[in-house]
C-alpha cells in the first residue's frame, strides 16, 4: 500500500488506516491468512476503535482470518 492510497487528512479514517498498517506489520501469527478479508476486517476493527468502541467489544464481535 502506498501513501497515495491513504486518506489525506488526520481524520478518524486516517487513524484507522495507520493503525491497520501498523497492526498488520506486527501480526506474526502464521494461522492468520492476510487476504482481502483480513484487511477489510482489520480496517473495520481499527475504524471502530478510532470512534471509541471498546477493544473488548470489537474483538468479541469479530475475528481476523478465522
Amino acid at each position: 500500500m502506498s501513501n497515495q492510497d491513504a486518506p489525506a487528512d488526520n481524520s478518524k479514517e486516517r487513524v484507522a488506516f495507520e493503525l491497520m498498517k501498523y497492526l498488520s506489520s506486527v501480526e506474526t501469527s502464521e494461522s492468520v491468512k492476510k487476504d482481502r478479508t483480513y484487511f477489510f476486517t482489520l480496517f473495520r476493527q481499527c475504524y471502530k476503535a478510532s470512534y471509541g468502541d471498546s477493544i473488548t467489544e470489537i474483538l468479541k464481535n469479530e475475528t481476523l482470518g478465522r
